[in-house]
């Protein structure tokens, strides 16, 4: 079974076009802001509201490579 790295950060920005999140992320081994795609259908859930919201989720890799662009299989606000 595929890992998921459960990471959380905080929102900064959202491309509602691209699907691409930029999280400062918070997590040790992950640290520093990086950039997300969520699927197509969670596009719609994300608004203004939730930015500069902590934000805990799962990406779709049990690493974090820095400069790499992963995506977001579950996640939300606290």
């Amino acid at each position: 079974a595929l890992d998921h790295l459960v990471l959380t950060g905080f929102l900064r920005s959202f491309d509602s076009k691209t699907g691409i999140l930029r999280i400062d992320v918070s997590t040790e081994g992950c640290k520093g802001l990086r950039e997300f795609k969520v699927p197509d259908d969670a596009r719609d859930e994300i608004n203004s509201k939730v930015i500069n919201k902590q934000f805990t989720f799962q990406i779709d890799s049990a690493t974090c490579e820095r400069g790499r662009v992963y995506n977001i299989v579950s996640g939300g606000t606290r």
